[in-house]
């Protein structure tokens, strides 16, 4: 797992350079994570394919994707950076 760790919003995987979270709650329209080293370079809601909307920060970013393009049990959400998350593993994310 990882490189988050598992939170009120769901659970997060990855493989080398792409982020895979899978959002089980959505307490609101946005959800917001820590900052990862690298630049993310393509997002989109798997099931769907489309852009998901982000707002990056220096120590943040923001995500949300339009209900119509969330999943009822587990949305994921695929983030592709611009190099390997490997060795992130256990980043907290705020509640």
């Amino acid at each position: 797992g990882g490189p988050f760790l598992p939170g009120g919003y769901g659970v997060s995987t990855f493989r080398e350079n792409v982020v895979y979270l899978h959002i089980l709650n959505w307490t609101g329209e946005k959800l917001t994570f820590p900052t990862l080293p690298g630049r993310i370079v393509r997002s989109a809601a798997l099931a769907s394919g489309q852009a998901v909307k982000l707002k990056v920060s220096e120590s943040n970013f923001e995500l949300s994707v339009p209900e119509t393009q969330r999943d009822e049990i587990d949305t994921i959400v695929n983030l592709e950076f611009d190099r390997s998350v490997a060795g992130l593993a256990g980043v907290p994310v705020p509640q």
